[in-house]
Formats: structure tokens, C-alpha cells, sequence
């Protein structure tokens, strides 16, 4: 956390310990805000390793709270009015909202406009709308990219079928160059013999 009017760092958070297994998980937020609006001590972050985790700054640098939220990278998060509850948006558009004072979730197995539709509902309608924007936006991005996927797996057979062509054609110049050595080396050889056996003529003339 950065104090912009005084252009200096207040606070940083620290990864959790790594688990039973030895694993690290490294401190990679992909979204965050903080659990309340009158208290910027407390913030909510969520992690490209799908986990939503509670920060109390005033009191550690490491998660007092950290939970999973099933297999996807947390894309969104935005507070509730009430000042302890959360919603998180993941990049498969899965949709909950966690109770940061349990962290405890209740997962809305996808189906976020109802959950939208009940949050509209309560006074918090201006926090689901801008969750629904984000959420949108990204699922936007992942058509995006699986048209370039089925781009890319369109012209892979014409690159694959110009590398076939291409070394065909460098084992050809490669074969012809072989060829040429060789017929070269061997009429080097029997240019060398008969200087020799010239040679060898002259001297039986001259001895004779």
C-alpha cells in the first residue's frame, strides 16, 4: 500500500508459511479492495492461486485469513455495505460471497445473475453492478482469445506442410553439394595418378 501524498510505501503484504507439503504460495494478488469503506486497516485480496485472503494491516503483514475458492484465478472483489462481506468473481465466472468475519463462502455454482439479481435487491446493487462490469469484461477477453486459439490451429497445418517443404529442399542442396565434392575429390585423385605415372615415364626414358 502506497501513501500517494507522500509518495512512500506504508505497508507490504507477506505470502502465508508454506503448507504441510513444503508448498509456497507467493503473494500474487489479481484483485482487491478493502473490506470496508470507513476502514482502509483491513483489506481483501484475491490470488492467482484462486484464494481470497484478509489482511489486517495494522496488525501483520501476513494473511489473518485465507481461504480457497475453487480452480480458477480470483478476477474480481468488491465489499459489501455492512462492512464484513465480500464479493469475488473468478475467470470461469463463478460468482460468491465470503463472510471475511468465518471466511466462510457460498458458492453460486455459476450462475451469477441470480446472485446479482438478489444483490440488486439489497443496498449493495451499486457493488454487484460493478462486479457484473468486471466480470463481463474478462469473459470478453477469454472469447478473445480462444478466436486467436482457433486461428493459430487453423494455419498450423500450412506452417507445418512450409517446414516439410523447406527441409526437403535444404536436404536436397545439402545432397547436391555432397555429390559435387565427391565427383571433385575423385577426379583429383586420377589427375594425381596419371601425373604420376607421367612421371614415372619420363624418368624410364631418361634412364634408357
Amino acid at each position: 500500500m502506497w501513501d500517494l501524498g507522500k509518495c512512500s510505501k506504508i505497508w507490504s503484504a507477506k505470502s502465508p508459511p508454506s503448507n504441510r507439503l513444503g508448498i509456497f504460495s507467493p503473494t500474487w494478488f489479481t484483485a482487491a479492495t478493502f473490506l470496508s469503506e470507513d476502514d482502509h486497516r483491513k483489506v481483501v485480496a484475491g490470488t492467482i492461486n484462486h484464494q481470497i485472503r484478509l489482511y489486517d494491516t495494522s496488525a501483520q503483514r501476513r494473511p489473518v485469513i485465507s481461504v480457497d475458492f475453487r480452480e480458477s484465478p480470483i478476477k474480481a472483489a468488491c465489499e459489501d455495505l455492512d462492512g464484513y462481506t465480500v464479493y469475488v468473481g473468478n475467470g470461469f465466472g463463478d460468482l460468491a460471497s465470503f463472510d471475511m468475519r468465518t471466511g466462510m463462502v457460498k458458492a453460486n455454482e455459476g450462475e451469477g445473475p441470480e446472485l446479482l439479481s438478489s444483490a440488486s435487491d439489497s443496498s449493495s446493487s451499486g457493488h454487484a453492478e460493478s462486479l457484473a462490469a468486471t466480470l463481463a469484461e474478462h469473459r470478453q477477453h477469454l472469447v478473445s482469445i480462444q478466436g486467436l486459439v482457433d486461428q493459430l490451429k487453423e494455419v498450423i497445418p500450412a506452417i507445418q506442410m512450409s517446414i516439410s517443404d523447406l527441409t526437403e529442399e535444404v536436404n536436397n542442396i545439402f545432397s547436391t553439394m555432397v555429390d559435387g565434392f565427391s565427383v571433385q575429390s575423385s577426379t583429383t585423385v586420377q589427375c594425381q595418378s596419371a601425373g604420376r605415372q607421367l612421371v614415372d615415364l619420363v624418368i624410364i626414358d631418361e634412364l634408357c
